[in-house]
């Protein structure tokens, strides 16, 4: 039987700095890395079936206390602009009666109603998953997160980045994803994870040049847009994130 610890994250760009530190880190083969969407991100970990996982903040409501805690210094997240969560519309976007929801990440899901609430004053009719083609009718706008970005995002007259909306609405920078692990999770493979986190996150160009990625546009993405250190700044996002979020429910 082994003893090796599952681990689920993120497939999307995002996450290669991760995955490259945890490469060249667990050379003891500590873990079995299985790479999925934020939504199944999730639903491997609520069902146990990964002991350590990168998960949408939006999620964490949905965890048993009990089970589980926020581990390492790091996450997706965005100071400002994050490029690859963004809401896309051939009107202005506020204007719009309905909203397609991408089914990847609850998180922005959530963020997308937020906003809605607090720019539009009243609230779309919004429709799980993308349209078919990702054609828009007059009055409609998609809500499209992680690499799907990269090739549709010049298809539409309007775009709204949600983690620039997000700081007009706060002053905060954001986190979309944390870390979560088991409780039983031994504290030294907690220890060496966010230490190869680290590692990734310190070395992005050697990780692109090793890659052959340097040329490519995830240079300015890595150093723009994404911001790796789950800080005080992003931690008290988080929290406020989830109160508005419970006061969606109310």
């Amino acid at each position: 039987m082994s003893d090796k610890q599952n681990l689920t994250m993120v497939s999307y760009q995002n996450t290669k700095p991760f995955e490259y530190g945890m490469t060249k880190y667990f050379i003891d083969n500590e873990l079995n890395i299985h790479l999925k969407n934020p939504s199944l991100c999730f639903e491997s970990f609520q069902s146990g079936e990964s002991e350590i996982a990168l998960i949408p903040v939006g999620s964490l409501p949905l965890l048993d206390a009990a089970d589980y805690q926020i581990i390492t210094d790091f996450c997706i997240g965005s100071i400002d602009y994050v490029r690859t969560v963004c809401l896309f519309s051939n009107q202005p976007i506020y204007t719009a009666d309905s909203v397609y929801l991408d089914s990847d990440s609850m998180s922005s899901q959530l963020l997308t109603k937020i906003l809605y609430k607090h720019f539009k004053k009243n609230k779309p009719q919004y429709f799980a998953g993308l349209p078919d083609d990702f054609n828009l009718k007059n009055n409609q706008a998609m809500l499209l997160i992680g690499d799907k970005v990269f090739d549709l995002e010049n298809n539409f007259e309007y775009k709204l980045d949600l983690g620039h909306e997000w700081k007009m609405m706060t002053g905060l920078p954001f986190a979309f994803a944390v870390w979560v692990a088991k409780k039983n999770v031994k504290p030294e493979i907690l220890v060496r994870l966010n230490e190869s986190l680290k590692f990734g996150v310190q070395n992005i160009d050697q990780m692109l040049v090793e890659q052959n990625l340097v040329d490519s546009e995830l240079h300015s993405y890595y150093k723009y847009n994404i911001s790796f250190d789950f800080d005080d700044q992003k931690r008290a996002a988080v929290a406020r994130y989830l109160r508005l979020v419970e006061e969606l429910n109310s």
